[in-house]
């Protein structure tokens, strides 16, 4: 079982950060330092969940994302590397998405590695364009390649509903 929540305590905001850091950052070559200049979590904008095994402290997987005025955007999302592949990152999807839903947001984009292409489009998102090595780096701050989606968000509906309860009630 895993949970999906928002960090409570400033011990759960720094080990959130810390996963960040340690699997998205740091393999990049960034150093520690700019992680340090931030602000407290609950003064940063936007959404941040994590992903906990219920019964310890073990953060598994984090993602982050901002609301705009036309769309929502998923800015980071992690899973540690012995985690993945088990539906983790999907579940921090699932929940973010819910966030944005709840905050009228109607579309959603991200900036992908390309490795992470099949992982997105298996959530529905569809790639609009390939970010070359300059764009990305004045978009994103990175120097890679990146890979621009996109997705829309349905709101949710009551399509069906039964009243089967209220006939077995006066059958009975």
């Amino acid at each position: 079982v895993i949970v999906i929540r928002k960090p409570k305590t400033i011990e759960e905001a720094e080990k959130y950060f810390d996963v960040r850091f340690r699997i998205l950052r740091e393999p990049l070559g960034y150093k520690r330092e700019s992680e340090k200049a931030r602000p407290p979590i609950n003064e940063i904008a936007g959404i941040h969940l994590f992903a906990i095994i219920p019964g310890t402290d073990k953060l598994i997987g984090a993602v982050m994302g901002f609301i705009g005025k036309e769309y929502a955007k998923v800015h980071a999302l992690c899973v540690e590397p012995e985690y993945q592949g088990y539906g983790v990152g999907k579940l921090l999807m699932i929940a973010l998405e819910e966030e944005f839903r709840k905050q009228g947001a109607t579309k959603i984009y991200l900036n992908s590695r390309v490795p992470q292409r099949r992982f997105y489009e298996k959530l529905g998102y569809q790639l609009v364009k390939v970010m070359e090595r300059e764009e990305s780096l004045r978009v994103t701050g990175m120097d890679m390649v990146f890979l621009r989606m996109e997705k829309g968000l349905m709101r949710p509906c009551l399509l069906y509903t039964s009243d089967a309860a209220d006939e077995q009630s006066s059958l009975a």
